[in-house]
């Protein structure tokens, strides 16, 4: 949890709200939390824009990749003094969903894993699928991508998977060097441009991984869905923020 600035000795703190890694940039007060914690509001009628990602799956090894947590953001919602419980979801070990982030009554659930060997997992964003079997559905943003046999030239066979769905685009299918990830979205709350929630390559017996989506790859905090040779899927991530 943040350090609380004391005001004075009774205790009173300056703060509109605690928690988190606390920042300030264009006017806003702006709080980042990359592991669960508290969000403490000390203020009335204190209206805040929020991203909520959740954990992004895992891929799977030689296989499908994971796909992307569930992106939720939006502005004016309002927050009385309270201590609101801050949950980050864990990225999805190798072919496991990833887990919800939440805040208040805001929830993002984590992405579907990508087929080991076998269909795509259901879940924020679908995972890919290996050959022949079905990718997963996204249920807050895009499906995975199919698993193709590529027969090259001389005959000789690949096994391509698909890759993990993101929160703006289907996974890419398989075809010759393993789907890449769907895309991600962008947000500029913490101060720049980031994207969350892409989807996670899948895996190509000629090319190795597919390209990740853009949040993609599994790096944490960004709910990005797992590529088929990292396994896991990144963590999610909730930041809030508020004039200053």
């Amino acid at each position: 949890m943040a350090t609380i600035s004391i005001g004075n000795q009774l205790g009173v703190s300056k703060h509109k709200a605690i928690g988190g890694i606390i920042s300030y940039s264009g006017g806003y007060t702006i709080h980042t939390f990359k592991t669960s914690d508290a969000f403490i509001v000390n203020e009335a009628n204190l209206y805040v824009e929020y991203l909520v990602v959740g954990g992004g799956a895992g891929g799977a090894w030689y296989s499908g990749g994971g796909g992307g947590g569930q992106f939720r953001s939006d502005t004016g919602l309002l927050m009385n003094p309270n201590t609101y419980s801050v949950i980050i979801g864990s990225g999805g070990s190798n072919a496991t969903n990833g887990n919800s982030s939440s805040v208040s009554n805001i929830t993002s659930i984590g992405g579907g894993y990508g087929g080991y060997y076998d269909n795509g997992g259901d879940g924020a964003c679908g995972g890919g699928s290996f050959v022949d079997y079905t990718p997963g559905n996204g249920t807050a943003g895009y499906g995975g991508g199919w698993g193709y046999l590529y027969i090259g030239a001389s005959d000789d066979e690949h096994e391509q998977s698909g890759g993990g769905g993101g929160v703006t685009q289907y996974g890419g299918d398989g075809w010759e060097r393993g789907g890449r990830g769907g895309n991600g979205a962008p947000s500029s709350i913490s101060g720049i441009s980031i994207y969350y929630a892409g989807g996670g390559g899948g895996y190509g017996s000629a090319g190795g991984t597919g390209f990740n989506g853009l949040g993609g790859g599994g790096s944490i905090n960004t709910g990005g869905g797992g590529h088929a040779q990292n396994g896991g899927g990144g963590s999610g991530i909730v930041i809030i923020r508020y004039l200053t």
